[in-house]
């Protein structure tokens, strides 16, 4: 009955024309009934069936308003009934998703060693259930954040002129898909294996050397030789999967479920989910990433090999502006905008300078509702937004 009312409230010109014509009608029978002294009926009008049959035409008009007006009522309660229905199914549809995505995040694991801080020569511990731990899920990503920067840093020796956007897609491919294998053979994967876990940095400072032979001025330089020491520091958890080696077949399902997440979402029509609902189901799932898993995730953008998170194109995907998926990111922590001297304010001044092109953080980023956290607390390094 309500949803009646509600339908004369929106169409209150058909209701109206109902309502003539049903008032013509009774004030018509009144007439005719002589209940005025209007009218009479004798021989000329014929019989009364005959006067009201003039009638039916108000009669017929009224009566499809209103069973037009019960049908609509009915059509729109089932428009809005499908329109819920494909709205639950899309949440549901999430939240499926998204359990896939721990399950993912748990299968993701390094076996980290233990040293015994008694023994000088950092062997491993001889009992086997003290000699490494399994760590799984998001914490691993600490370590990946470690070796790309290493391998990061390893080229910048290399070629210390190279733009930073090269410099990143190069280290990015060494970390995600392995140095070239005719270059970093079986017998060099072995050796570093052999040196990380003999504790041995004569040997494993050999190796990296000689995968790298020919392609920097010296190998014997000191900033080469600092970064191998950094390298060796972290050997605890480099045994199980050293330098180098890849680590594509470890994370290519996680990224690739992540990505379908998101474009699930966001490509859902907007008739059965709103963008504000989108973007309330997306803060879910950013809640579900580390920091670390934002800067990597930025990474492996920033490299071109996950180029469709955020594409130029006006009509392309920017599920990092528009959905905000990479909000958390802090820059000082990033190569390359961090600085030798660690200078937060320096890096964040980077990151927004080499960002200041970007058409989409403008499109969909405000003052009051900035792309990125870092700018609701820093009063200097922010876009200026124009609203």
């Amino acid at each position: 009955m309500m949803k009646f009312f509600h339908w004369i409230k929106d169409n209150p010109f058909l209701a109206v024309l109902a309502l003539l014509a049903l008032t013509a009608t009774i004030f018509a029978v009144i007439t005719l009934w002589r209940f005025t002294g209007f009218s009479t009926f004798d021989s000329s009008t014929g019989v009364i069936g005959d006067t009201f049959g003039i009638m039916n035409p108000f009669i017929a008009i009224a009566a499809a308003l209103i069973t037009f007006a019960a049908f609509w009522v009915q059509f729109k309660a089932n428009e809005e009934m499908i329109r819920e229905n494909r709205k639950q199914q899309a949440i549901s549809r999430f939240y499926e998703m998204l359990a896939i995505h721990r399950e993912n995040i748990k299968e993701l694991k390094w076996i980290q060693n233990i040293y015994s801080t008694k023994n000088s020569n950092f062997r491993l511990l001889k009992r086997p259930e003290e000699e490494t731990i399994e760590k799984n899920g998001r914490q691993i990503f600490l370590h990946h954040l470690i070796e790309f920067t290493l391998t990061y840093d390893i080229l910048g020796v290399l070629a210390p002129n190279q733009k930073a956007i090269q410099r990143v897609q190069r280290a990015y491919s060494i970390y995600y898909f392995g140095i070239d294998d005719e270059i970093f053979n079986y017998g060099m994967r072995n050796a570093i294996y052999q040196a990380l876990t003999d504790g041995n940095i004569k040997s494993f400072s050999s190796t990296i050397k000689k995968i790298f032979k020919g392609k920097i001025k010296s190998t014997e330089s000191q900033e080469m030789n600092n970064i191998i020491q950094t390298l060796f520091q972290y050997r605890k958890f480099f045994i199980s999967q050293p330098p180098f080696f890849g680590h594509f077949d470890d994370l290519d399902n996680y990224y690739r479920h992540l990505f379908l997440m998101v474009k699930t979402v966001a490509n859902e029509d907007e008739k059965y989910l709103p963008p504000d609902e989108k973007t309330n189901l997306l803060k879910i799932l950013r809640a579900q990433l580390s920091t670390r898993e934002q800067i990597m995730l930025f990474y492996n953008w920033f490299s071109g090999f996950g180029y469709e998170w955020e594409e130029e194109s006006k009509d392309g995907n920017h599920f990092f502006t528009k959905y905000r998926m990479i909000h958390n990111i802090m820059p000082h922590l990033m190569v390359p905008f961090s600085t030798n001297d660690k200078d937060y304010d320096k890096a964040l001044s980077k990151f927004v300078r080499y960002f200041a092109h970007c058409e989409s953080i403008y499109l969909f980023g405000t003052k009051d509702d900035p792309i990125f956290e870092f700018e609701k607390n820093d009063i200097h390094h922010k876009f200026k937004y124009n609203k």
